[in-house]
């Protein structure tokens, strides 16, 4: 029920409240107290993450040429493919020499520094060779080409006639089409340059290969890859990855059984 007939309710006809100084620095004093040890915090939490900042942005920009360097990496293996059709499958002794590893490694010079012009592209490819043979003595091949098809077995079943050193290229049994076919895997060792993102991404690889209870790479080429051999080269200073990438093309030449696969 309201307040009666002609009185006057307290609240709404009363003057306005207000507060006396006394009871505004008592209402304000809790705010402000402990306002030094708070900003003390803020300042360090805005000092950590002005050092944990910049890591997220250099890993992506670290990923980013990672995923460069892998559509090199297809480039690479689509060129080493059309060399090796036309030379009889040749990747050298062991996929570090030969018309399909230079196809390769020309194809990957791009991401290794300028290639605008003769001279630059000569020095690139000399800087290349020479990282090429300095992680061969470590046991990291920088670039590796293997023949995955034709196999050894073939050449004995469609090659007769040629003693079984040769598959004809142009032979049109079925099953002779598909053995006569050249498939290989490109592996390249793509050293990471960002820093602080190289080291971290590296650790991290290794750790989960370590976690597995992996020794080698095993990546299902017939080459294996040493970890400990990245680990050395990382404690260098030398943060490698591999990449790996297939083709497979319609050899225009005859197969020979010196390069096939086992």
């Amino acid at each position: 029920m309201g307040p009666a007939r002609g009185s006057r309710d307290p609240v709404r006809a009363g003057p306005p409240l207000r507060m006396t100084d006394g009871q505004r620095a008592r209402v304000d004093l809790p705010l402000l107290d402990g306002g030094d040890e708070g900003a003390a915090r803020s300042d360090g939490h805005q000092h950590e993450l002005a050092h944990l900042h910049p890591v997220p942005h250099l890993c992506t920009i670290q990923i980013a040429q990672l995923q460069q360097a892998r559509l090199l990496v297809e480039y690479a293996a689509f060129n080493a493919a059309r060399a090796g059709v036309v030379q009889n499958g040749n990747d050298g002794s062991d996929g570090t020499a030969g018309p399909m590893h230079d196809a390769a490694a020309l194809s990957l010079l791009s991401g290794q520094g300028p290639t605008d012009g003769l001279a630059a592209l000569a020095r690139t490819w000399a800087g290349f060779r020479a990282r090429e043979a300095m992680l061969r003595a470590i046991g990291l091949p920088l670039v590796q080409v293997f023949v995955l098809n034709p196999r050894r077995g073939d050449f004995r079943r469609f090659g007769q006639h040629l003693d079984g050193q040769e598959i004809d290229f142009d032979d049109v049994r079925p099953q002779a089409v598909d053995a006569s076919l050249l498939s290989i895997q490109v592996r390249y060792l793509v050293e990471l340059r960002v820093p602080l993102a190289n080291k971290l991404i590296h650790s991290l690889w290794l750790a989960s290969r370590a976690r597995r209870g992996k020794q080698g790479l095993d990546d299902g080429a017939p080459g294996d890859l040493d970890l400990a051999s990245l680990l050395l080269a990382g404690r260098q200073g030398r943060y490698l990855l591999p990449l790996q990438a297939f083709h497979t093309l319609r050899m225009q030449s005859n197969a020979f059984l010196r390069w096939a696969a086992p």
